[in-house]
C-alpha cells in the first residue's frame, strides 16, 4: 500500500516502557485496601496519581499523592533514587501527604518513602550549590510485597497526622486572633500607664505574662507541625524578642529559657500546666497526673533546697535546666527515710578499687557502687555496682600545676567531679547527692595515717551553709561514717 504521507506516527517514548511496567507491578502487589488512580504515559509533572486508603470495610480513610519510579538494577540491595529538586519542592507545597515509590521489577517488590517536612529538613543541608538533584535512600524495611500489608498502618498514621494539622487550622487561627487581641489589651493598658505607644512585646511588662506567651508560641507551633525541636526554637526566639524589648534581668531571661526548654521536653510526659500559685510559695508548673509541682532552676549554686520543703501534702520537684546543653535534671525535695532512725537516705556514687596507671599520671577507679546512705546513723546499702575506668582530677596534666595555681586547679577538679556526678545520675537514673572515694588522712602523729571516705562532690543544692536550719537533709563536707 502506498503511503500518502511518507512518515511514521510518533512512537511512545522508550522511557515509558520500564515506568509502565513498574506501575503495573505496583498495582499487582498492592493490598486491596489501597485504591489506585495511577496515570500511565502522562506528562503531568511531579505526580503519577493518587492512592486512596480504605479500611477492611472499604470505607475511605484518606488520600496520598504518589510518584512511582522503577528502581535501578544497580540499587536493588540498597534502594535509592536521584530525586529532582523540583519534585522535592512540590512535596513541600503539596496539600496531600506525598510518597515516593521505587519498584523492583526484577523481584516484584517495591519500597516507599514519605517525603515530609522532617525529611526535607534533613536533606536540605546535603544539597550542594548548583545541584539540580539529590540521591535519596529508602530503608529496606519500607517494603511493599504481595500478601503483606504491614505498610498500611504506617500510611494510615501519615494520613491521620496530616488530617490533624488540617483539623487544627481553624482552632489555631482562632487562638492566634485571641492572642493578638490580648496583645492589644496589654498595649492599651500600658499606654495608660506610660502615656506612649509601645510594641506588643513592650506591652508585656510582666515576666510571668512573657513566659505564658512564649510557652503558647511553642504549643501553637507543636500542634501544627509536631516538631519539638522547631517549636522549641520558635519559643526561644520569642523569648529573645521579649528579652530585647522588656529588658529582663539576666536571671529572669535564663529562667524564661529554662521554663521553655522544660515545658517543650516534658509537657507530654507530665501533662504540664502553668501554675503560679501554690499557697505561700510560687511554682512554675503543675502536673495533674503525678500531683507534683515543678519549679524551674537554672543555677543550683544560688538555690537552697529548704525553700522547697513543705509541711502539707503538696510535693515539689525542682527542675534544674542547663540552658546551654538543654539537659534537664529532676531534683527531689522528698527523700526516702531511713528505716532505723528516720533520717534522709541519700544516693551516693562511691568510687572503689583505685587503680594506679603505673605511668605516674594519677589513678583510675575501676569499680563504682551506688550506695543508699543515711547521714544521721550511717545505715548504708549497696544498691548497684558497675565497672568503668573513671579518672579523677589527678589523672590530667592540670594536676601538675596544683601548687602554682591552686584556685585554678580547684575549679578544674570540681568540673571533673561534677562530670562524674552527672555520669552517675544518667547511669542509674537517680538523683545523686554526692560522689565519694577513699583517701588517706594523717591521724595522731606525722606518720600515722588512716583511710577515710570523703565526699569529693556534693550536689550544689545540698551543700550546707550557715543559714540552714534543718540540717538533716543536707550532705556533710567532712568524713562519712558508714555501718
Amino acid at each position: 500500500m502506498t503511503k500518502i504521507i511518507k512518515a511514521d506516527p510518533a512512537p511512545y517514548p522508550k522511557s515509558n516502557i520500564p515506568e509502565n511496567k513498574a506501575i503495573s507491578i505496583f498495582e499487582h502487589i498492592i493490598h486491596e485496601n489501597v485504591k489506585t488512580d495511577i496515570r500511565k504515559n502522562d506528562k503531568v509533572p511531579n505526580t503519577d496519581g493518587i492512592l486512596e486508603i480504605t479500611n477492611d470495610n472499604q470505607i475511605p480513610l484518606g488520600r496520598i499523592d504518589v510518584q512511582i519510579k522503577k528502581l535501578s538494577d544497580n540499587n536493588l540491595k540498597i534502594p535509592k533514587h536521584q530525586c529532582n529538586l523540583k519534585y522535592l519542592a512540590y512535596c513541600e507545597r503539596s496539600i496531600l501527604p506525598t510518597l515516593l515509590i521505587l519498584v523492583d521489577t526484577t523481584n516484584d517488590v517495591a519500597y516507599w518513602l514519605s517525603i515530609d517536612k522532617n525529611l526535607l529538613k534533613y536533606l536540605a543541608p546535603l544539597i550542594k550549590d548548583g545541584a539540580k538533584s539529590l540521591t535519596v535512600s529508602i530503608p529496606t524495611e519500607n517494603i511493599i510485597k504481595k500478601k503483606n500489608k504491614d505498610y498500611l498502618e504506617k500510611w494510615i498514621e501519615i494520613i491521620n497526622k496530616h488530617k490533624e494539622k488540617l483539623d487544627n487550622y481553624d482552632f489555631l487561627e482562632k487562638e492566634n486572633l485571641h492572642l493578638k487581641s490580648s496583645y492589644t489589651v496589654l498595649a492599651d493598658e500600658n499606654n495608660l500607664i506610660f502615656g506612649k505607644t509601645k510594641s506588643n512585646f513592650e506591652a508585656i511588662h510582666n515576666p510571668e505574662i512573657a513566659s505564658k506567651v512564649c510557652l503558647k508560641a511553642f504549643l501553637d507551633s507543636f500542634k501544627m507541625n509536631h516538631d519539638m525541636e522547631e517549636s522549641l526554637q520558635i519559643a526561644l526566639d520569642t523569648a529573645k524578642e521579649a528579652n530585647k524589648n522588656l529588658e529582663l534581668s539576666i536571671n529572669q531571661y535564663n529562667t524564661l529559657k529554662g521554663q521553655i526548654i522544660f515545658y517543650a521536653k516534658k509537657h507530654d510526659l507530665f501533662e504540664l500546666k502553668l501554675d503560679d500559685k501554690l499557697g505561700d510559695k510560687p511554682a512554675d508548673f503543675y502536673s495533674p497526673n503525678t500531683n507534683r509541682y515543678f519549679d524551674i532552676l537554672t543555677n543550683p549554686d544560688y538555690a537552697d533546697i529548704e525553700d522547697y520543703l513543705r509541711c502539707d501534702s503538696k510535693e515539689y520537684k525542682i527542675a534544674y535546666v542547663d540552658t546551654k546543653s538543654e539537659e534537664i535534671e529532676i531534683i527531689p525535695t522528698v527523700f526516702p527515710t531511713c528505716p532505723k532512725c528516720g533520717g534522709c537516705l541519700h544516693s551516693i556514687f562511691f568510687l572503689d578499687n583505685q587503680y594506679d596507671n603505673e605511668i605516674d599520671i594519677g589513678f583510675s577507679y575501676t569499680q563504682q557502687d551506688l550506695v543508699s546512705l543515711c547521714i544521721e546513723c550511717g545505715t548504708s546499702k549497696i544498691v548497684d555496682t558497675v565497672n568503668y575506668y573513671i579518672n579523677g582530677p589527678d589523672f590530667y596534666p592540670e594536676y601538675d600545676f596544683r601548687y602554682q595555681d591552686p584556685n585554678g586547679f580547684k575549679e578544674f577538679s570540681q568540673k571533673i567531679w561534677t562530670r562524674i556526678g552527672n555520669f552517675a545520675r544518667k547511669e542509674f537514673n537517680v538523683f545523686i547527692s554526692a560522689v565519694t572515694c577513699l583517701e588517706e588522712e594523717m591521724w595522731l602523729a606525722k606518720d600515722d595515717f588512716i583511710t577515710v571516705e570523703n565526699p569529693k562532690w556534693i550536689h550544689p543544692i545540698l551543700q550546707l551553709n550557715s543559714q540552714n536550719i534543718n540540717k538533716t537533709i543536707y550532705f556533710p563536707t567532712d568524713n562519712i561514717y558508714r555501718e
